[in-house]
């Protein structure tokens, strides 16, 4: 009995040969299922070919976060240690920086003026993806860059980018760090059939960490 069921491109060991579609009877009780047998490497090829994953460097990758998530978490180091506040990030991917609109007033600004290491933490949530970048800051007052960045929300926190409260950050990322979490669907498929070939366990969460230099003169 033969049912119209998708059937999917996959490979096997020829040591059992039959491949099951779904709404198939197998012979042995099984209606509606899958039967995989011992995987091949055409097996995770063909796996991979259909979850349809494009290619995309680790670096096109961190940039994506960063445009798509927006805000994230900017650490300065003070006398009492760290600090940590949300700030909206205004991405420039073709020159490798990141700008922020910021205040002459806060205390963020005295603290890069002290010591330019910077950390920024973004988290897409509904990727499952956490990244850290390492970077380097400078305050500048520049109302060309305020104006060309500004967002009509700025207007909120001041008087247009000619406020002279207004400052811009600048923002020279080093290296960034990512963790794909076990949550991001396509990085879970691929480790499990993996896994399921190699025999090894899956690589998920923490095991899933790249690093990425994004600044000039740096090895990865």
């Amino acid at each position: 009995m033969t049912g119209s069921g998708f059937h999917a491109g996959f490979s096997f060991n020829r040591a059992r040969t039959r491949t099951i579609r779904h709404g198939d009877y197998d012979g042995e009780g099984c209606v509606g299922c899958w039967w995989v047998a011992k995987p091949t490497l055409g097996t995770l090829v063909g796996s991979l070919l259909l979850l349809q994953v494009p290619y995309q460097s680790e670096l096109d990758r961190v940039w994506d976060i960063v445009e798509r998530v927006g805000i994230c978490m900017l650490t300065t180091r003070f006398a009492g240690g760290l600090r940590a506040r949300p700030l909206e990030a205004r991405p420039e991917r073709g020159s490798g920086i990141i700008w922020f609109l910021t205040d002459a007033r806060s205390e963020k600004e005295r603290e890069i003026e002290n010591g330019q290491d910077v950390g920024l933490v973004f988290m897409d949530a509904k990727a499952a993806a956490y990244l850290s970048i390492t970077a380097r800051a400078e305050v500048l007052v520049d109302r060309a860059k305020a104006a060309e960045i500004w967002k009509a929300t700025d207007d909120l926190w001041w008087r247009g980018p000619e406020d002279p409260n207004v400052c811009v950050l600048r923002v020279d990322p080093r290296i960034a760090e990512l963790w794909d979490g076990p949550s991001n669907k396509i990085v879970a498929a691929f480790e499990f059939v993996k896994a399921r070939l190699t025999g090894d366990k899956p690589n998920l969460g923490e095991n899933r960490k790249v690093t990425v230099g994004m600044g000039f003169g740096l090895d990865t």
